[in-house]
């Protein structure tokens, strides 16, 4: 853990980032996936307090990992939104409700 505290501003990030992963940190509010660099590959924000209903829209055309789980989102996910190139979805621990419906071709590893 880094003890990183407070809201996340991705809009600074270098355009050539391919990974991201803040894990095991304080960090709040809803992250705004519009501001990741279009290269990312990967992303990791798992075992933080980020609220909200994730947008799966606004994430990169070319990520392969996301790790949302053991957060605070809420609401239903909308999975049609995600990149068709995700390998890897991590959701698990959150406060989603209802439940979501694993996606076609995802591995359901869902808790609420």
């Amino acid at each position: 853990m880094c003890g990183l505290k407070g809201t996340l501003d991705l809009s600074n990030l270098p355009k050539g980032l391919k990974e991201l992963c803040l894990e095991d940190n304080h960090l709040t509010g809803t992250p705004d996936f519009s501001k990741l660099p279009e290269g990312l590959q990967v992303l990791g924000l798992s075992k933080n307090q980020f609220t909200g209903t994730p947008d799966f829209s606004k994430l990169p055309k070319g990520l392969q990992v996301l790790a949302l789980y053991s957060n605070q989102f809420t609401g239903t996910p909308d999975f049609s939104k995600l990149p068709q190139g995700l390998r890897s979805l991590y959701l698990n621990n959150n406060r989603f409700s209802p439940q979501p419906t694993c996606p076609p071709g995802y591995k359901e590893t869902f808790d609420a």
